[in-house]
């Protein structure tokens, strides 16, 4: 592995990223765009916004294209946090290999997401974030989670895809030995020691890329550590009503949807998946709360712009990467034709 060099306030390579704190838990990560820094931006404000003065925070951006403007905009919403660490870093220079052979193309910070044992070799476990999220509350106890030596994978059932289990996705697509703890990589908890020690690197991006998976990595991490994953309550993963996944969490077991609403009354973290996203749809269930930290943010005329704007104009280039983003005969391409504006618009009549 070459030796890290930096880029403005940018590591090239994670060789040299080692715990920022001789105290602390898991790190947190993100992976982004630049496109979506404005998002992040929101998210990580939320952690910050509930920190704990005993605690202390590793937080690393893995990021594609992040300039230095945006860098240090976000380096400053920790100013004067003493245990508060925000690095980023950009290594793409490390999953090149595996963009250059793939069968199935995907966007870079999949790759580093499928990557984070190896990328992140000098910790033992890792909090993987999404940027549409929204903090209740500290996130200590993600940060603290144990694992047993079998166990690789933390999160909490993914009641959105169960509830598709039940609707339009074949028990035989994935053919999990246990479909009910299929877990949301947008929060997920790895246990990378574990993982590197029973795992190979080539091995793993090779699974990833023989399948033609609809949720690509995700569906990749479900079915690769398919029996060893450790569930956590849905307080840390819940769905707001008012989305798209509530139709499909209806269609969960009885015993599901009496979960979900309990954590509904009472969320640590709140995650906006699927559509929409409280920056487009600000009357989404806690998109008042979202809007109330983004209202601080120096991305805040950025976001309200953006919500201006037609849709398809949102994300540069958007047209050009659809098939990217919404493959061909996925159940993603099928939700988005179903739920935005008519179809050849976009060019997804296919």
């Amino acid at each position: 592995m070459q030796s890290a060099k930096k880029k403005h306030n940018v590591e090239l390579s994670c060789a040299n990223v080692y715990p920022a704190f001789e105290k602390q838990g898991s790190p947190i990560v993100f992976e982004s765009s630049g496109y979506f820094v404005p998002y992040l931006s929101i998210a990580l404000q939320t952690i910050i916004d509930h920190v704990c003065p005993e605690e202390n925070y590793d937080i690393l951006i893995l990021g594609d294209g992040i300039t230095s403007v945006d860098q240090q905009r976000i380096l400053r919403q920790a100013k004067g946090y003493k245990n508060i660490s925000i690095r980023f870093i950009e290594p793409r220079i490390e999953v090149d290999r595996y963009i250059n052979q793939a069968r199935y193309h995907y966007i870079t910070v999949n790759y580093y997401r499928m990557s984070l044992p190896w990328l992140l070799k000098n910790y033992k476990t890792a909090v993987n974030l999404g940027a549409d999220i929204l903090l209740l509350e500290d996130i200590t106890p993600l940060l603290k989670l144990e694992f047993e030596e079998s166990e690789y994978l933390g999160g909490a059932m993914d009641l959105g895809y169960i509830g598709r289990l039940y609707e339009d996705i074949p028990w035989s697509e994935l053919n999990l030995k246990k479909p009910f703890e299929y877990v949301n990589a947008d929060v997920m908890i790895y246990h990378l020691e574990a993982i590197r020690r029973d795992f190979d690197q080539d091995m793993v991006m090779e699974f990833w890329q023989k399948y033609h998976f609809q949720c690509n990595e995700q569906d990749a991490l479900n079915k690769l550590f398919d029996g060893h994953k450790k569930i956590i309550d849905l307080r840390w993963n819940t769905y707001p009503e008012r989305m798209t996944s509530t139709k499909d969490i209806l269609c969960t077991p009885p015993k599901c949807i009496a979960a979900w609403r309990a954590a509904l009354r009472n969320p640590a973290l709140v995650h906006f998946a699927a559509v929409p996203k409280p920056w487009d749809y600000p009357p989404v269930c806690y998109g008042n709360d979202w809007w109330e930290v983004a209202r601080q943010s120096v991305y805040y005329e950025e976001i309200l712009k953006r919500m201006m704007q037609p849709i398809q104009h949102r994300i540069p280039s958007l047209l050009d990467m659809r098939d990217t983003i919404f493959p061909k005969g996925s159940r993603r391409r099928k939700l988005f034709k179903n739920i935005f504006v008519k179809p050849v618009r976009w060019g997804l009549d296919s």
